[in-house]
């Protein structure tokens, strides 16, 4: 019994300290915010003008609590099933997903020289952007339900190995946020020290070849496991299948885009305009999944 009840403790308090870390972040989100987007400066030392890094860390941080505090963790997907899956909140959030990803397109193509000044931050273009936060969000949504439904789908003596697929696939898409907000990818450049002096190796980014095999392995992964889990739901294999197409489809236009620097900006919004409706259609796979598989297995009750 002590041994439990010191565990206890020391999970309450792991847990304060990380919430109080949150508190830090949260300033420093807000500091960099009035900074970067209204230039006022606080006497006080400016911790930065990127909103980027907080908000990876943010995102590491709310991720640890979720696996240390059960009230939180299961608040956290209540509130992420009723949004997916319940009427009419699933209505609105859907319409707001196409909504934004129809306001970032039209900004960018309105604006092929380059968005003004108090549009800066709404251009497909910055990688500081709101564009770039969306993405992100999106992205950890989708890591945040694959690791409930990786827990629905956990049978009595089940060990943690044996949900393998779940796990690995919510390490795919939590490591893809991550990687969309910290710009993860951008960091491989003396990868281009190694590669041959041939010219189809500079039509590509560097990025892309160092990547290229973990591409291919992730979407014949991602392919399986969509074709695995939908069985004959016709509706979610089309969502699943359908958002995977974009996806490798944004990965084709962006390697033309360095190629044909002209119609970049064209390029630019169907590669974006691709990765962002392809993850709202694999948001919307999941929620269909979800409740045609799980709602009344496990006694949700769902207005329709």
């Amino acid at each position: 019994m002590e041994g439990k009840t010191n565990s206890k403790s020391w999970k309450d308090i792991t847990v304060l300290l990380l919430w109080i870390l949150v508190g830090i972040d949260l300033v420093v989100i807000l500091l960099n915010y009035l900074y970067s987007h209204f230039q006022i400066v606080l006497p006080i030392p400016a911790p930065g003008s990127r909103l980027n890094n907080p908000i990876g860390a943010l995102l590491i941080l709310l991720f640890i609590i979720g696996v240390l505090d059960i009230n939180f963790r299961e608040s956290s997907f209540s509130r992420i099933r009723k949004l997916l899956i319940s009427v009419p909140q699933k209505y609105y959030f859907f319409g707001t997903l196409l909504a934004l990803e129809i306001v970032f397109e039209c900004i960018h193509l309105t604006y092929p020289k380059g968005t003004p000044e108090y549009l800066f931050f709404w251009d497909l273009n910055v990688e500081q952007g709101y564009p770039t936060y969306f993405s992100t969000f999106q992205l950890y949504l989708l890591g945040m339900v694959t690791v409930r439904l990786s827990i629905l789908e956990k049978k009595p003596q089940e060990k943690f190995l044996d949900r393998w697929k779940w796990t690995f696939i919510s390490s795919i898409f939590l490591y893809l946020a991550l990687d969309e907000v910290l710009g993860i990818h951008d960091q491989v450049g003396w990868f281009g020290h190694y590669l041959p002096d041939f010219k189809i190796i500079d039509k590509v980014y560097v990025w892309m070849w160092f990547y290229a095999p973990f591409i291919f392995i992730t979407a014949v992964y991602l392919l399986w496991f969509f074709m695995s889990i939908s069985k004959d739901k016709k509706s979610v294999r089309v969502c699943f299948c359908s958002g995977l197409g974009l996806w490798i489809f944004s990965l084709l236009v962006e390697s033309l885009s360095k190629q044909r620097p002209v119609e970049g900006y064209i390029l630019h919004a169907w590669e974006e305009g691709a990765e962002m409706l392809g993850a709202t259609l694999l948001i919307l796979g999941f929620s269909l999944y979800w409740k045609e598989i799980y709602s009344e297995k496990n006694g949700f009750q769902c207005s329709n």
